[in-house]
C-alpha cells in the first residue's frame, strides 16, 4: 500500500512505497543519471515534476494540490520535461533548469519551501537553434555546479553543436560542433548520437556516440576512445579522487565496466550475468561506487558496486519488476538510499517508485 512499507526477505532492507501513480500525476520515476532524486543534502526528494520530504514522502506544500501543468510550470517549465532539470551539488535549494523558451534558470526554494524564484542565467534563444538540450536529457552539471555542456540542432541541419557554459557567466565559452554522431536516427544507427556531458570534475567532456565512448577535453579536444560500445552508463568518481566512466558492455567481455577518464585505463567491476540495466554515479558524497539496477530474470535487483575491480557489493532490495529495465534505480549523494520502479511481475500494470535504505 502506498506510504507503507515492507521488509526486504532476502537482505533485510526496509522497503517502502512512495507513490501512487493510479491516483496522482507528475510524479514519474526518475531516469538514474538526470542528476540526483534528492537535493544536496538529502532532505528533499524529487520526482518529475513535485517535490516529497524525503524523510516522510509526504508532498511538500509548493507542489502539493497542483495538477501537472501547474507542477511543470513551478519547475520552471523546462524544455524536454523532467530531462532538463538538475539539483545543484552545493546548495539543498537550488536546481538549474533549461527552459521551454531557451533560458539557462536558477530555481531557488524560500526558506520553508512555499516558494520558488527563478532567476534566467543565460538565454540562448537568440541563437537560432531548433532545439537545445541538457546533454540531450542525460547530461549533467559537474559537482561544483561550474560547467554543463548543452546539446543543440539547427533547423534543417543534421549536425550535432555543443554549447559550453560556465555557470554565472554572461556568454557561452564557446559552440562547437561534436565529432562524433548525427542527430534524427534510429538507435543502433552508425551515425546515432545519445549524449554529451561535462564530467563531474569539470575536466573532461564525455560523449555517447556512433556506438562508441569519447572523452575530451574541455575545449573539446584531444580525442581518446573510451569504448568502442555505448551502452547505458554514468560518470562518478573512484576512490582516489579520479574520474570514472562507468557502464554495461556486452561485446567482448560482457560485464560492467569502468574507464578512469585521466588514465584511460578500463577495469572490469562484475561479470556478464546481469544483462544490462541503468546505472546512477550520483553519490557524490561516497566516492568510490556506483549503483545499478538489472535486467536478468533472477537477478532483478538494485545494488551498489565499489569501483576498484574487487566485486564487493552493496545490495539493497530485490526489485520484481517484469522486465528489469524500467527499475531504473537511482541513488541519493550520500549512496545510503535508493529508488526503484516496480510493477510486481504484473506486465502492463501500474508501476510505482519503492525506497529502500542500504541496511549495513
Amino acid at each position: 500500500d502506498y506510504l507503507t512499507s515492507y521488509l526486504e526477505p532476502v537482505f533485510g532492507s526496509t522497503v517502502t512505497r512512495v507513490s501512487d501513480r493510479a491516483n496522482q500525476t507528475g510524479n514519474a520515476q526518475p531516469y538514474p543519471k538526470q542528476g540526483s532524486a534528492w537535493n544536496s543534502d538529502g532532505s528533499i526528494l524529487r520526482m518529475q515534476y513535485r517535490l516529497y520530504d524525503a524523510g516522510t514522502f509526504e508532498e511538500l506544500p509548493l507542489t502539493r494540490g497542483q495538477d501537472i501543468n501547474a507542477a511543470y510550470a513551478l519547475m520552471g517549465s523546462p524544455e524536454h520535461g523532467a530531462g532538463d532539470i538538475r539539483w545543484s551539488k552545493v546548495s539543498p535549494d537550488v536546481m538549474f533548469v533549461l527552459d521551454s523558451s531557451q533560458r539557462f534558470v536558477r530555481l531557488t526554494l524560500n526558506a520553508d519551501r512555499s516558494q520558488i524564484q527563478k532567476q534566467v542565467l543565460i538565454d540562448l534563444s537568440a541563437l537560432g537553434f531548433e532545439t537545445i538540450s541538457m546533454g540531450n536529457n542525460e547530461g549533467d552539471l559537474d559537482f561544483a555546479d561550474a560547467r554543463v555542456v548543452f546539446a543543440a540542432k539547427r533547423p534543417g541541419d543534421e549536425t550535432v553543436y555543443a554549447l559550453m557554459y560556465e555557470v554565472g557567466e554572461d556568454d557561452l565559452t564557446w559552440v562547437k560542433t561534436v565529432p562524433h554522431g548525427r542527430w534524427s536516427t534510429a538507435y543502433g544507427d552508425p551515425d546515432y548520437f545519445d549524449w554529451i556531458s561535462i564530467d563531474v570534475s569539470g575536466d573532461y567532456i564525455v560523449l555517447n556516440a556512433q556506438d562508441s565512448i569519447h572523452v575530451y577535453d574541455t575545449n573539446l579536444e584531444n580525442e581518446v576512445l573510451l569504448s568502442d560500445e555505448g551502452s547505458h552508463g554514468d560518470i562518478g568518481v573512484d576512490g582516489f579522487g579520479d574520474p570514472v566512466y562507468v557502464q554495461f558492455e556486452f561485446v567482448g567481455t560482457q560485464g560492467i565496466w569502468s574507464y578512469n577518464l585521466r588514465t584511460h585505463q578500463a577495469l572490469e567491476l562484475l561479470p556478464s550475468k546481469y544483462n544490462g540495466g541503468h546505472i546512477s554515479c550520483r553519490n557524490f558524497n561516497r566516492p568510490g561506487w556506483c549503483y545499478m539496477s538489472t535486467i536478468e530474470a533472477g537477478y532483478r535487483e538494485v545494488f551498489a558496486v565499489k569501483l576498484d575491480g574487487s566485486g564487493l557489493v552493496n545490495r539493497f532490495a530485490q526489485t520484481y519488476t517484469s522486465d528489469g529495465y524500467s527499475s531504473l534505480g537511482v541513488t541519493n549523494p550520500d549512496g545510503t538510499e535508493m529508488l526503484f520502479q516496480s510493477d510486481w511481475g504484473d506486465v502492463g500494470s501500474q508501476s510505482d517508485s519503492y525506497h529502500v535504505e542500504f541496511n549495513h
